[in-house]
């Protein structure tokens, strides 16, 4: 792994990052003393949001750095594990699981409330959980009808770096005994002879991608492509309701990404904050 990148504060982010060294002391030694049960309040916890918000999006400039910042990330994802004590924050599991949160979610939205998308795909999980994706997907164009949608995505050669960093290092024998292989051979119609290696895999999957951009949310007008990495990935519905996770790419165990929801308003606050970053100009 590449050296950590560390925090590069603005002068305005400075009486943030006091507040955050404090809250780490203090919580070191609870660590310590209670052998790493979850303590970290819901304000820590935005707290650490927001400094891997300015930490990232800021030492971040390509794709390539995304295993040097990937224990940073690890480690706001342990202390945010915390949240799920919290009674309006709570832990949902990893990747793909929380698909189902994502759609339940979505379906809670009332005709006029916005629903914003920051997403590393925009065929989230149709990999992993093809099953699961279409009904994201059906739920998105559902709400379509009677909400606004915006939805920011990776580019191309961000989501390229984004499988190479999941796929590029792992075994292609071991990959092709997977379920979700052996699945994808079936709906996106493929012969597994076609795939020698796990590049070749990754074209095919963002080639699936592209699909879902264009073809499959394509009545989305209020959508683009980004070129930086996104450190957080949210669906957030008004300010109600959202679900966000961390994405951590580690090179022995491809994407671990973990997921919580929140209705907590002032994490919902921060998101939108985070969000609003991101948005389309």
């Amino acid at each position: 792994m590449s050296d950590e990148v560390g925090p590069v504060l603005a002068p305005n982010d400075s009486a943030i990052g006091i507040e955050v060294i404090q809250v780490v002391r203090r919580d070191r030694m609870r660590w310590l003393r209670d052998s790493l049960l979850p303590i970290v309040s819901i304000v820590a916890a935005v707290i650490s949001l927001t400094m891997a918000y300015f930490t990232i999006s800021r030492s971040l400039q390509t794709g390539k750095q995304l295993n040097a910042i990937s224990e940073n990330q690890l480690k706001t994802a342990d202390r945010l594990q915390a949240i799920s004590d919290n009674q309006t924050t709570r832990y949902v599991g990893e990747f793909p699981a929380f698909l189902k949160d994502i759609v339940d979610i979505l379906g809670e939205t009332k005709p006029g409330e916005e629903i914003t998308i920051i997403s590393d795909f925009p065929g989230y999980g149709i990999y992993s959980n093809h099953r699961a994706f279409l009904t994201y997907e059906q739920v998105i164009k559902e709400k379509l009808l009677e909400s606004p949608v915006s939805m920011v995505v990776l580019d191309h050669n961000q989501r390229t770096d984004v499988l190479n960093a999941e796929f590029g290092k792992r075994n292609i024998q071991e990959i092709k005994r997977s379920s979700p292989f052996k699945e994808f051979m079936s709906w996106a119609l493929h012969n597994e002879s076609e795939f020698r290696s796990p590049e070749d895999l990754c074209l095919a999957i963002e080639k699936e991608q592209i699909d879902a951009y264009e073809s499959n949310f394509k009545s989305i007008r209020n959508k683009c492509e980004s070129n930086r990495a996104l450190p957080i990935l949210l669906w957030i519905v008004s300010d109600r309701v959202a679900v966000f996770s961390i994405p951590n790419l580690l090179p022995e165990q491809g994407a671990v990404e973990a997921g919580f929801i929140t209705r907590d308003q002032r994490l919902i606050t921060q998101l939108k904050v985070i969000a609003k970053g991101y948005s389309c100009k």
